[in-house]
């Protein structure tokens, strides 16, 4: 409470890692520097100092995303003061599966990355995922994968060597836009079996995920998202 902040836009990802290099070398103390995190624990990319902060995962979508969170937003959406046990049991079968469904396309598009390319589509989500026709859940759409990791090697000309392996957990590490694509489809899909048929535009989602998750910051829930956050702003 005792401390104020300006928060401005200064760019994208390169931008912002210039700007943090730049603060450290002439050693500003009274500026931060907030960022994605992208795959940068897994290149050796970081910049280790309490200036600095990164998301928890990929980007802010892997974090309003989150299980703690994701709860709260279908109670907003679905007009409930508190998720059903049956709900919140689907939502731990729904985010593990989708987990595995995510997982080989994130570890494509980081070893892709590591050699200056990618293959999972940032502006378009919908060309890998889509609502199953049975489940209605997200799926990926695997002839598409597989075309652009094709597409994918054919702009590699020199592979790079990661820092450590890819990440293992692909609802944390996965592409920010294609994880928030796949997690409208989750939440509509939990929704038909508990609730109804949701329409959920997906502006009016993310506005619902970042109003309820200024709550989930605050809570007492014991999520590694919560504990990242509360970890950084104690060092400032």
């Amino acid at each position: 409470p005792d401390i104020s902040v300006k928060l401005t836009p200064r760019g994208g990802k390169p931008i912002l890692e210039r700007l943090a290099r730049d603060i450290l070398e002439r050693d500003i103390e009274d500026t931060l520097v907030a960022m994605d995190s992208d795959y940068d624990d897994f290149r050796g990319r970081k910049i280790d100092d309490r200036r600095v902060l990164y998301s928890h995962g990929y980007s802010w979508e892997n974090e309003v995303y989150a299980s703690g969170n994701l709860e709260r937003v279908y109670c907003t959406l679905c007009h409930c003061g508190i998720a059903p046990q049956e709900v919140r049991d689907q939502f731990e079968i729904d985010l593990a599966e989708l987990d595995v469904t995510l997982k080989r396309a994130t570890h494509a598009d980081f070893y892709a990355l590591c050699s200056g390319s990618s293959v999972l589509p940032r502006r378009a989500p919908g060309r890998v995922i889509a609502s199953d026709p049975v489940s209605g859940k997200p799926s990926i759409v695997r002839t598409e994968l597989i075309k652009l990791v094709g597409e994918a090697r054919s702009k590699i000309k020199k592979p790079m060597t990661p820092h450590t392996g890819p990440p293992k957990d692909a609802l944390r590490f996965c592409v920010g836009h294609v994880f928030a694509f796949a997690i409208r489809i989750l939440i509509k899909a939990v929704a038909s079996i508990h609730y109804g048929r949701l329409s959920v535009p997906p502006d009016h989602l993310r506005d619902v995920a970042l109003l309820t998750f200024s709550d989930f910051l605050r809570s007492d829930a014991p999520h590694a998202v919560v504990q990242h956050h509360r970890a950084q702003s104690a060092l400032i």
